[in-house]
């Protein structure tokens, strides 16, 4: 676990100093630099959120927040035009739940990303522990078989926040290979 805790920590620096080399030039007017910079923000924080959660054990409370980042893992990878990324900047202006997570598409959407098939699935799979797990923690509840599933684990939820963040990062540096080089030492 600590492993992928720290993988994921790597991102950090990562995004950071590939901003810090391409921020002077940004073109403010950009709605695609908008979207990828504010994607990049974002992915950070829900990885970090996820990294809390599976710390204190809620490993299944966080795969909520590591759905939210598939689909921005997902918007890297696949948001190439600024008529694109106009769209998906006035969707988020305007929010509502069912809005975040369409089910239809998202893995229509991963394979036209390239995102592996796998990860995506497994995330949308994850849904079934997310409302199954943790229902025996108070006293009697146990009784029911309906009850008893255990959840996911840690380092599945973190294994998958890890190579969303991956993707992200991929994203970043298909807009700006210079500044987000694929290296040894970078988490992709």
């Amino acid at each position: 676990m600590q492993e992928l805790i720290q993988r994921i920590g790597r991102a950090r620096p990562t995004i950071d100093n590939g901003m810090l080399r391409i921020g002077p030039r940004l073109d403010k007017t950009s709605r695609l630099d908008a979207l990828l910079t504010g994607t990049a923000s974002r992915a950070l924080s829900l990885a970090d959120a996820v990294v809390q959660l599976c710390r204190q054990d809620h490993a299944n409370e966080a795969l909520p927040v590591l759905r939210q980042l598939a689909e921005l893992a997902v918007t890297a990878r696949a948001t190439r035009t600024e008529e694109r990324a106009g769209e998906l900047l006035s969707l988020w202006e305007a929010p509502r739940w069912e809005l975040l997570w369409p089910a239809e598409g998202l893995g229509a959407r991963a394979r036209e990303a390239g995102l592996p098939e796998g990860e995506i699935t497994r995330i949308e799979t994850l849904c079934r522990d997310f409302t199954r797990a943790n229902r025996a923690v108070i006293p009697w509840s146990h009784v029911y078989e309906e009850n008893q599933h255990p959840g996911c684990d840690a380092q599945t939820v973190l294994s998958l926040a890890a190579a969303m963040l991956a993707h992200v990062l991929l994203g970043l540096h298909a807009r700006w290979p210079e500044s987000f080089p694929k290296t040894e030492e970078s988490p992709l």
